[in-house]
């Protein structure tokens, strides 16, 4: 019986979702506005070239899914382009892009360069070319707040099945380097995957971009959604466990001249019973769905004392297994176009400083979470040891006082570390900062010292791994929002045995403070 619930609550599900999509229509995303040009002037010669754009693009939506053009000369010619997804109408594609040259100016007003994305259709313009070129400078996300409760067996069909649709999609240039897919991945449910590229890619950068959007969704992971999509400027990759697209049918055959005459009916009728029966339509599945909720509730409150001993065990099993687990090294590995992406290519108004290592950026990844990326400079003093010693400690270390790391990434022209961002930056801002020390009280004070405590008796005595910072120093001290310490840089560490008390090193590790007379020698905590 509770299978069969699960069932016919799906299909009702998805016949609500279609009916209801093709009621609301158009469904606006997200916009991109381009702030490192200037802006073009109310009544310019640019600004009328882009109403003759739009003008443009939107009369070949009658015909197709996807056009480009330009309009002007140099320096105030436009280019331009559209794209629908290849599963939508004609008729929707047409709302679509009639709807995004309107809201395009209203949420980019006078940008010469600006995107939106709307879940049937993308439009773009810019005053430099963008025909032909994988461009994914900007994106777009969303993605459902509701969690897959099962996402051990859920995440290897849909990685099985996303490679396949980009597959798809980068060999198919017929259909708009566009393709679907659906699998069961459980006795009552399927997963929905959808790629498309813009046709004027070749097939090579189309799989670049859609891999990149595949690696966005794994490595954001997005609290394990049961829907995401990811929208670059050149391709869009999307999932869910409710159909969102609709198949693509062959065309009927067009008819000879041997065949029967069509009867043309009344399309004012046509129209009017349509919506007629719409309406009964959603009535009736309305009513049905409130049924059925009462009985999925009743599933599945029974079905949780039958499992409640069970996941009682479970969790203690898992409780106990929490202190011995480490995060896995490799797990962390993160693409070099995601940092650049969320740092906005590593732009010099996201950074947030510079030490040893290089620069530090401020960025924010696809889920909305903030990070600090360190970018290892040319001539920086730390290398790759250094480098791979922070990663291999600080994955495997997991403490509230000391940083923590979201992701890292290693090519042969980049080295990049990728840490929650803390807002107060370090200690040693605020301390030897004469108009900011006072916000340093002798409690708020404490609770710096304790928490350093803490986190240096976690390194030395109750991790796994005995560490040894070697440069703990006031601008290695972060300040959480509510003042909480967290240790960070561990590229000079190192790792001492359970019992080892003492060790001898060949060179000297740390900083090196030193004074002139005792007059010069203050302290200033």
């Amino acid at each position: 019986m509770g299978k069969t619930l699960f069932i016919s609550f799906a299909s009702l599900m998805v016949s609500l979702w279609q009916l209801i999509r093709v009621a609301t229509g158009i469904n606006f995303s997200d916009e991109a506005c381009s702030v490192s040009v200037a802006n073009y002037t109310i009544n310019s010669v640019y600004q009328k070239n882009l109403n003759l754009l739009f003008s443009d693009l939107s009369s070949k939506t009658s015909t197709q899914k996807f056009y480009n053009s330009t309009i002007g000369d140099d320096p105030d010619k436009v280019y331009g382009l559209y794209q629908c997804r290849e599963d939508v109408s004609l008729e929707i594609c047409r709302q679509c892009i009639k709807e995004a040259t309107q809201k395009i100016v209203q949420v980019c007003p006078l940008k010469k360069e600006a995107i939106v994305w709307y879940l049937e259709c993308m439009l773009r313009y810019s005053k430099s070319s963008i025909f032909s070129l994988l461009d994914m400078s900007v994106h777009d996300y969303k993605h459902s707040s509701i969690g897959v409760s099962n996402y051990s067996q859920f995440s290897p069909v849909l990685a099985s099945e996303m490679d396949k649709v980009i597959d798809q999609a980068a060999l198919s240039t017929s259909s708009g380097h566009f393709a679907t897919r659906r699998a069961r991945w459980s006795s009552y449910e399927t997963v929905y995957c959808l790629a498309q590229c813009t046709p004027d890619l070749s097939g090579r950068d189309c799989n670049n971009c859609l891999h990149i959007a595949l690696r966005i969704m794994f490595i954001a992971n997005f609290n394990n959604s049961v829907a995401i999509g990811i929208f670059f400027p050149s391709c869009q990759l999307r999932y869910g466990r409710v159909q969102f697209y609709d198949d693509l049918v062959p065309k009927p055959p067009a008819p000879t001249s041997s065949s029967s005459p069509i009867t043309m009916t009344n399309p004012g009728k046509s129209k009017a019973d349509r919506s007629h029966i719409l309406n009964i339509s959603l009535g009736v599945l309305v009513a049905i769905l409130i049924v059925l909720v009462a009985l999925l509730i009743y599933f599945l409150c029974t079905k949780r004392r039958i499992t409640n001993d069970s996941r009682r065990e479970n969790h203690i099993t898992n409780f106990k297994n929490v202190g011995e687990s480490f995060m896995s090294v490799e797990s962390l590995r993160i693409d070099v176009a995601i940092l650049e992406i969320a740092t906005n290519n590593f732009s010099e108004d996201n950074k947030l400083g510079q030490g040893a290592f290089g620069g530090v950026y401020k960025g924010t990844l696809p889920n909305g979470v903030e990070i600090a990326v360190k970018r290892l400079s040319k001539d920086s003093t730390q290398g790759a040891e250094q480098f791979q010693n922070e990663v291999m400690f600080v994955a495997k270390l997991q403490h509230r006082n000391l940083v923590r790391l979201l992701g890292y990434c290693q090519t042969p022209d980049e080295m990049l570390l990728g840490y929650e961002y803390i807002p107060n930056k370090s200690l040693d801002l605020i301390l030897f900062d004469p108009e900011t020390r006072g916000l340093l009280d002798w409690s708020i004070r404490y609770k710096i010292i304790h928490g350093i405590a803490r986190g240096l008796q976690y390194l030395h005595e109750d991790s796994r791994l005995k560490i040894v910072h070697r440069d703990l120093k006031a601008s290695n001290i972060l300040l959480e929002a509510d003042m909480n310490p967290k240790i960070s840089d561990f590229g000079l560490a190192r790792k001492f045995s359970v019992n080892q008390k003492q060790d001898q090193t060949s060179r000297l590790a740390g900083t090196l403070h030193g004074c002139i007379g005792a007059r010069a020698c203050h302290w200033n905590w």
